[in-house]
């Protein structure tokens, strides 16, 4: 299917995908249709990706379609959003653009991003808190600069790379910002093979305690 039959899919409520109103043309389904496509024109054009409406999906980039299953979600006119590893398998540049894409939307539109993603570097520049993940416990939770820091977090790094690298690195030869780099870059594969993971809820969302009833092991 093309990115524009794609997006418009996602949507709720279509009476065009019932029998008798796709029959009759019913006057409820021409409106719909028409906010459909002021819903797409909308977001395409806030996503610059106009050029891309008539494309088919498999033709994308993988960064694009990653983009595409952003715009599936914001068709359903979401408070919040859990995006899994959205930075997984995109360059710099494309990683740059989901971020300035997420901003904005929690900036302009108040929704509440969760992101699950092995990156801890990219989500350092994005996030409001970082909560991380060890063995299906939190090992540590608060703001970027923070975790950066956390004895806990650069422990856990460091096993994780002393397990999978033949040369050992010490925390006080590398920054952690420079740890971090590395074991994104040399250990992506081995990284989706553990239990670690880091997840984000940013400010507009309040009742965090709640999230413990989806399972997350708060106590450490």
């Amino acid at each position: 299917m093309t990115v524009e039959d794609n997006v418009k899919l996602a949507a709720a409520n279509n009476p065009g995908e019932r029998v008798l109103d796709a029959l009759s043309v019913s006057n409820r389904m021409i409106q719909r249709e028409a906010a459909l496509d002021e819903r797409l024109d909308s977001l395409l054009e806030a996503f610059d990706m106009e050029a891309t409406r008539s494309k088919y999906a498999g033709d994308l980039s993988g960064g694009e379609r990653k983009l595409v299953e952003l715009l599936r979600a914001l068709m359903l006119d979401p408070t919040m959003v859990l995006l899994d590893e959205p930075f997984a398998g995109v360059d710099e540049w494309m990683r740059e653009r989901i971020n300035e894409q997420i901003t904005r939307l929690n900036d302009e539109e108040e929704i509440t991003f969760l992101v699950v993603e092995h990156n801890i570097e990219a989500l350092s520049e994005l996030v409001d808190r970082m909560i991380v993940l060890h063995q299906g416990s939190v090992l540590a939770d608060g703001v970027p600069e923070h975790i950066l820091q956390d004895d806990d977090v650069i422990e856990m790094l460091e096993d994780v790379i002393n397990q999978s690298v033949a040369v050992p690195l010490e925390a006080d030869e590398l920054s952690i910002n420079q740890q971090l780099r590395i074991a994104v870059t040399a250990l992506h594969e081995e990284l989706e093979t553990h239990d670690d993971a880091t997840l984000l809820i940013d400010k507009h969302y309040t009742d965090i305690d709640s999230y413990s009833e989806a399972g997350f092991d708060r106590s450490g």
